[in-house]
């Protein structure tokens, strides 16, 4: 049995008389492909107006986050939405959230070298490392409870045992 009569087969009979035509299963299947693989406008419209909206979740890294936008740039491209590179750039600013990030969104905003979202992609990946740095450092100048030194004049002398009132009951 042959993969065209298997999948003649499997169809109505109303596309079976359509899909006959074709003489092998490779052009049979390239023809049911053209015919239905197409996107339809009500998809389209949805994945369009679900990547305009795309917020920073904030379970996700910065990482994670333009991940997903390009997974959706591409899914777009697929499906013959071409965006330009500007839009590109400005949906993923929009994206990002105003409180902890809307100096960066201004200056990558009104930077005309960022065009392309592989820039502003390489951008905040960058700034993600200096806030990590940042924050690095700051621990490091925080001093935690429990971890004082007394004082160099209250020490105790481990070898003779005399301490600071010891010492002084010995003049």
């Amino acid at each position: 049995m042959s993969a065209r009569f298997t999948m003649l087969s499997c169809m109505h009979d109303n596309l079976i008389r359509e899909y006959e035509k074709y003489p092998t299963a490779k052009e049979l299947w390239e023809g049911s492909k053209v015919a239905y693989s197409s996107t339809s406008a009500t998809r389209l419209r949805a994945l369009t107006l679900r990547f305009n909206q795309y917020v920073l979740d904030p379970k996700h890294s910065m990482i994670q986050h333009l991940n997903v936008m390009k997974d959706m740039i591409l899914e777009l491209q697929n499906s013959g939405c071409d965006l330009s590179d500007e839009q590109q750039v400005l949906v993923v600013l929009r994206s990002l959230p105003e409180q902890t990030w809307g100096y960066v969104k201004l200056v990558l905003t009104h930077n005309e070298q960022i065009k392309k979202f592989d820039s502003v992609t390489s951008h905040l990946k960058l700034e993600v490392k200096r806030r990590e740095s940042e924050r690095a450092q700051q621990d490091a100048f925080v001093a935690h409870a429990g971890q004082r030194m007394p004082p160099k004049d209250k020490c105790w002398n481990k070898s003779t045992g005399a301490g600071p009132s010891h010492s002084q009951s010995q003049k």
